[in-house]
């Protein structure tokens, strides 16, 4: 049988209703925090339960928080917020920034480590890796990274 983690527990495919697909609802990412960058840190839980009050009054059930705990998790935090609102909250399950820095993760890093796994998982599903990678990121590079000046 299938179910969803939560951090409050596993439920069923079917009663996560409405879900935000991707969100951060508590990040203090290591990287920025040094650089002093607070635009890019959310550290307040009431602002946060607010915010997710509203995705609630609006019909929102669940939430994929998609912060890694390399990019500055707080479990605790996400699951007192999951309590207090009621909201269930879905949270990445991997790393994603073993290798961040100033420019990102690098050119290198993403060939070498996300590519091949993009290929393999996308030939498992039934597509074409290769051809895709070729749509995405040579044919079209715009649409898969962002470059600095």
């Amino acid at each position: 049988m299938s179910f969803v983690r939560t951090l409050t527990g596993d439920i069923a495919p079917a009663d996560l209703g409405v879900t935000y697909a991707h969100d951060h609802l508590y990040c203090v990412p290591p990287f920025w925090k040094e650089k002093g960058d607070v635009d890019l840190i959310i550290d307040d839980i009431e602002a946060s339960i607010k915010d997710v009050e509203l995705f609630k009054s609006a019909g929102g059930q669940s939430i994929y928080d998609a912060t890694t705990l390399d990019y500055g998790r707080d479990p605790v935090a996400l699951r007192t917020i999951s309590e207090r609102t009621g909201i269930r909250i879905i949270i990445a399950r991997r790393t994603m920034y073993r290798n961040y820095g100033e420019g990102g993760l690098g050119l290198a890093y993403i060939l070498k480590s996300w590519v091949p796994r993009f290929v393999d998982e996308a030939d498992e599903a039934g597509f074409n890796g290769q051809a895709l990678i070729k749509t995405f990121m040579i044919d079209n590079p715009q649409r898969a990274f962002a470059f600095k000046n």
